[in-house]
């Protein structure tokens, strides 16, 4: 039915309603359109979803830690009983110490590939630069807001990874030992 032809039978009901001589007339007058407009019925979904397991450890982790609640540490002593108590090996300790006061410790190339992001956190005090706006910036968000992240660090300390390659020439099996460098976008403490 076209919107002309359905308003024009409204303004008939109407005028009709209008000119009833009898005062309750007015109140038993439902139009046919009205009348069929109260028969349409909503239904929702009786069911809901099921979470994954994932959301429900979200869900666990926020009703147990409640946001902003996760303060940074005060001092260096308190971050090395941290990660003492967490068993961080000394090599890891040295790499989270360092990081904390070096980072950010390369810049940004600039080029057209990613986006870099600038975020004040307020968790860190300071000004923190992200280079990718899928991962990393919401990674860094959530952190500043949660409640279990302590800090976090944007372009931390590189790290050499030795890696063993195995070749072999014309005298037998060689091996070597190569150093690689591996520059964290992220860390999280």
């Amino acid at each position: 039915m076209m919107l002309s032809s359905i308003c024009t039978r409204l303004v008939k009901e109407i005028t009709k309603r209008n000119t009833s001589s009898h005062p309750l007339s007015r109140s038993r007058a439902i139009s046919p359109y009205l009348r069929e407009r109260n028969k349409m019925r909503i239904e929702l979904p009786t069911k809901i979803k099921p979470i994954s397991v994932w959301q429900a450890n979200e869900k666990q982790w926020m009703e147990t830690h409640p946001l902003r609640s996760a303060a940074p540490y005060t001092d260096e002593n308190e971050r090395r009983k941290a990660l003492a108590e967490w068993g961080t090996p000394a090599a890891g300790v040295d790499y989270i110490l360092r990081s904390a006061r070096e980072a950010p410790t390369r810049k940004f190339p600039g080029t057209g590939g990613n986006v870099i992001s600038h975020y004040t956190s307020k968790k860190m005090g300071k000004r923190l630069a992200t280079e990718s706006r899928r991962v990393e910036f919401p990674a860094v968000l959530k952190a500043d807001f949660d409640g279990f992240t302590r800090e976090f660090y944007c372009q931390p300390v590189q790290v050499a990874i030795p890696r063993i390659i195995r070749s072999e020439g014309r005298h037998g099996k060689k091996r070597s030992t190569a150093m690689t460098s591996h520059t964290r976008r992220t860390f999280f403490a």
